[in-house]
């Protein structure tokens, strides 16, 4: 009994020596497949990135000709006539309301006159006491332009009809400019002179504050604004002047990358 057991045991030893072999082969052809499989990864990755950026660049190219295809249709069309030009015709009780709140604005911020507000529908400009805006001054038609743009809000505001809730203004006050600093904006005309003598600027952005529930307003402006601005609105310098005695003083709009970067 002994003796066989032996002999089992013999051969169950030699059966394990020749599986251990049989499995340090199979290891080996594992480990040669993985660094085969590896490579060919590596090989397919970078022929990924390759068909990529010639897939991007083939769109790209076919993109420029769609765009060059549209250049060239554009430049065969035949400029349109004033015939062509599309009707504009609004209510006219819906232009009654609009140059309503065009006048109260202007009221509001003392604008010399009566302010009554009509709509030339040949010029598509606004006239005001039976004057074309277009015939007014830089500074007058500066002023009128900014409140049609604030008249339009409150009147959206009021109809609840669509708006993007912000207004943007560029020198609205430019009647208050120096001549002298200026010279390439002309001497003030008698309509500038007569709105520079009136208190319309210290009006004008406490209106704006009164009524910022509706809107934000974004004014650029050369002049300085009344000395108590700062109680009511959000003042930023734009100046090239890196004095530090100067409040929230930045060179543009944009803030400069680099100081922010800091």
């Amino acid at each position: 009994m002994i003796k066989e057991l032996f002999t089992e045991k013999n051969k169950i030893l030699e059966e394990l020596n020749e599986k251990e072999k049989k499995l340090y082969q199979v290891e080996r052809n594992i480990q040669k497949i993985s660094a085969d499989a590896n490579d060919t990864s590596k090989s397919l990755k970078e022929i990924l990135v390759v068909r990529d950026h010639s897939r991007d660049g083939i769109e790209l190219l076919s993109q420029k000709t769609e765009y060059l295809k549209m250049i060239d249709e554009f430049e065969l069309l035949k400029k349109p006539s004033k015939k062509d030009y599309p009707t504009f015709k609004p209510h006219n009780s819906d232009l009654h309301d609009l140059t309503n709140k065009i006048s109260d604005v202007l009221k509001e911020w003392g604008f010399p006159g009566n302010n009554k507000i009509d709509f030339e529908e040949k010029s598509y400009d606004l006239k005001i006491d039976g004057k074309l805006r277009i015939n007014n001054g830089k500074g007058v038609r500066a002023i009128t332009h900014t409140a049609f743009k604030v008249g339009l809000l409150i009147y959206c505001r009021e109809k609840n009809l669509p708006h993007p809730g912000f207004v943007v203004i560029d020198s609205p006050l430019l009647t208050y400019r120096d001549p002298i600093k200026n010279p390439t904006l002309g001497a003030l005309t008698e309509d500038e002179m007569i709105l520079k003598k009136s208190d319309l600027r210290e009006k004008f952005f406490k209106h704006l504050a009164s009524v910022s529930k509706l809107g934000q307003f974004i004014i650029f402006e050369n002049i300085d604004p009344p000395a108590d601005i700062r109680n009511y609105a959000k003042v930023t310098i734009f100046s090239g002047n890196k004095d530090s005695s100067i409040d929230n003083n930045r060179a543009g709009f944009f803030p400069d990358r680099k100081s922010e970067n800091k």
